[in-house]
């Protein structure tokens, strides 16, 4: 058979005197062999081969000697070669190698270690956070009961990445690290028993030891030692060599998570072979800065006295008392606002607000709040038909309170801005309590026929479903939630009813909020507005962040759960007191200023015309001895044209100096939204 080509990659390791470099050489040389066969054809001979070459031991040198080794390689100090394939020890000079390489013509891949800022074609090993997550899993497969542990590695990239991934694994267990973890080997077999005897002497308590990487086993006498004289010590031991394997077969070690490296090597000839051959061809090359992954193994002692499995029904229970405690604050504030509201609706503050609305508001959230009782129903104590009545009053409640609650404030806003947008001057306007009452019943009816269309045609049932899982022993379990849900014989299910809903309520509550906006800078009393638009703002940012959290935590139960009550609690509890706690506050302080000015403080009787105004309408009463003169005067200041009676147009004009000049006269005042006969009547004044 003639000669043919012959290819020669470089696998240069981190050191060649470890069992765990020597399973790479092994991958490499052994997959060689199996590709000259596989290319030899009957007339001519391809020979491949893997030039394993690298630092002869580890320790503070390695960096350098393996930085000889390769410039050597690139400069054909050993023969040319088609590819190089380098576990990195240090980025820095690795960068500087692997990029002289590239500009000789010589494509690397690295493995084992990365260094992704260089020019390398790929990464060829072990996801290192993934692998130190599964060293940390193991541990709680051994003990879920927690204490101290610590790590020992060396200071390399990978190793690092490791311990991240541990931390990582046990952050939400009851393991907590050592304050004196990690330790630091240099991949020194005998020093990495050592530290961990340093372990265990600085902390006594110390319940469990990960070394992430097989150091310490590589040293089987002091390593049996140091097991058997601390055998109330886990140890969980990265990579699972068979020098490793063998020992945990004798009870030298609880768990083993290892890499494959006999992968790395056989990777490394596949892919830089494929590089070379798509050279040769004048092809692109294959491919630039990819990742690929090889896997790890668990090698696990398997106790005889494992727990039962456990069945997890995700039921509610104990958090059905947040949202009872939840609903208790939304419906008491709702019920004593609106025993205020109707107590109080005489008074001035009051009656300028519009009782009627501010009981809207009060039954809105009333009912809205109530939706979090049926909420806190699931088959734990109660029959599967009673939670599936409940599944299907919830939407009911939601929408219904919503509807009545935005309503209100969406009519309160719109009044404002239909009085200070008028175009027309000089010209009364009137607005009925039908034009106010329009939105309520447009929306109301909308939601009302998509409610009913829904409970008729494909109602909401209470149903429990399966997930299916595995345990820290790999034991296939149960967990199982409750959910809501439509026939799914019916097309799409609840969806179409949900989007309806949504787009029709989110629709109002866009239009709430720009009417809002609008209003924000009209000053009606009591600042009325500014606080309308406080409380749709938060009530729209409350519906734009927790629609979608819901929907991404429905088949987890409990979190819904908390994340539904949480939103309509905040919803109703913004909405009741921004529009409220203001009015209580101004009342008592009205009420307290009036009780200091006195019930008999005399007004003179001279001839002043006194003005009374408000933000939207104005009444003038011209006040003297005669009642007599007519005169007409324009305000500059407020923009109003004022007819006063006077023979002689001779009128002195005094105005309240402050507020508390105004406090006898306050109830005569006509207010913003003041019902006359039935109709509201405004008059719109040239400004």
């Amino acid at each position: 058979m003639k000669e043919g080509k012959s290819y020669t990659f470089a696998v240069v390791p981190k050191r060649t005197n470890s069992p765990y470099w020597q399973v790479v050489k092994q991958g490499c040389e052994l997959r060689a062999k199996r590709l000259t066969k596989e290319l030899s054809s009957g007339v001519l001979q391809t020979n491949v081969t893997c030039l394993f070459m690298g630092p002869a031991e580890g320790g503070p040198e390695t960096e350098a000697n393996q930085v000889t080794i390769v410039e050597d390689l690139i400069d054909g100090k050993y023969g040319p070669i088609d590819g190089l394939a380098l576990a990195v020890v240090e980025e820095p000079s690795a960068d500087i190698l692997i990029n002289k390489a590239v500009q000789n013509d010589i494509q690397v891949v690295t493995f084992d270690t990365d260094s992704p800022s260089s020019k390398r074609l790929a990464y060829i090993g072990t996801d290192n956070v993934a692998m130190g997550r599964e060293l940390g899993r193991v541990l709680i497969q051994n003990n879920d009961g927690g204490g101290t542990y610590g790590m020992v590695g060396t200071g390399s990239p990978n190793i690092r990445e490791r311990y991240q991934g541990v931390r990582e694994s046990l952050a939400n267990s009851k393991w907590i690290e050592a304050v004196d973890s990690p330790k630091d080997c240099g991949g020194n077999a005998s020093l990495a028993v050592e530290q961990m005897s340093e372990l265990v002497e600085a902390n006594p308590t110390i319940g469990a030891i990960i070394p992430v990487g097989a150091w310490p086993m590589f040293d089987g006498e002091n390593w049996q030692e140091f097991v058997d004289n601390n055998l109330g010590v886990i140890t969980v031991v990265g990579d699972a060599l068979d020098v490793q394997i063998e020992l945990m077969n004798m009870g030298y070690a609880n768990a083993l998570a290892g890499q494959l490296p006999f992968e790395m090597g056989k990777f490394a000839i596949d892919k830089l072979l494929h590089v070379r051959k798509s050279q040769e061809n004048g092809e692109p090359l294959p491919f630039r800065d990819v990742i690929f992954p090889t896997s790890f193994i668990d090698v696990v002692n398997l106790p005889q006295d494992l727990p039962p499995i456990k069945i997890d029904m995700n039921y509610i229970g104990n958090l059905s008392i947040l949202g009872y405690v939840l609903c208790a604050i939304v419906c008491t504030l709702s019920i004593g606002f609106g025993i205020f509201a109707m107590f109080e609706r005489a008074h001035p503050i009051i009656r300028k607000s519009q009782p009627l609305f501010l009981l809207m508001v009060c039954i809105g959230s009333l009912i809205m709040g109530m939706a979090i009782l049926p909420m806190s129903m699931d088959d734990e104590h109660y029959s599967e038909r009673g939670c599936s009545i409940a599944c299907m009053a919830v939407p009911w409640l939601i929408s219904i309170g919503f509807v009545t609650m935005f309503s209100a404030l969406f009519s309160k806003v719109w009044r404002v801005n239909q009085i200070f947008n008028n175009p027309n001057r000089f010209r009364r306007i009137k607005v009925t309590e039908k034009d106010v009452i329009r939105p309520f019943a447009f929306l109301l009816a909308v939601n009302l026929v998509i409610l009913i269309c829904w409970t008729v045609i494909n109602p909401l049932t209470f149903e429990r479903k399966a997930s299916s899982g595995t345990d820290h022993w790999n034991r296939s379990q149960k967990s199982f939630y409750g959910s809501c849900v439509s026939s799914a014989d019916a097309k799409g299910g609840s969806l179409p009813y949900l989007i309806i809903l949504t787009i029709v309520n989110f629709a109002a509550m866009i239009i709430a909020n720009i009417q809002a906006y609008q209003a924000r800078n009209i000053h009606v009393e009591f600042s009325e507005s500014r606080y309308i638009a406080l409380a749709t703002a938060s009530v729209l940012q409350a519906f734009i962040f927790g629609v979608p959290l819901v929907a991404l935590i429905k088949e987890d139960p409990q979190a819904n759960y908390i994340a539904m009550s949480m939103l309509i609690f905040i919803a109703c509890t913004a909405v009741l007191l921004l529009l409220f706690v203001p009015k209580i506050l101004y009342l008592k302080e009205y009420n307290a200023k009036k009780a200091a000015k006195g019930s008999t403080t005399a007004v003179a009787h001279s001839d002043v015309s006194s003005r009374h105004d408000t933000a939207l309408g104005f009444n003038v009463l011209n006040v003297d001895g005669t009642h007599s003169g007519v005169s007409s005067r324009h305000d500059s200041e407020l923009g109003l044209n004022v007819l006063n009676v006077d023979g002689t147009h001779q009128v002195a004009d005094t105005r309240p100096a402050n507020r508390d000049s105004c406090l006898e006269e306050e109830e005569k005042r006509p207010s913003v939204i003041e019902e006359n006969e039935g109709e509201d009547e405004f008059f719109d004044h040239v400004k």
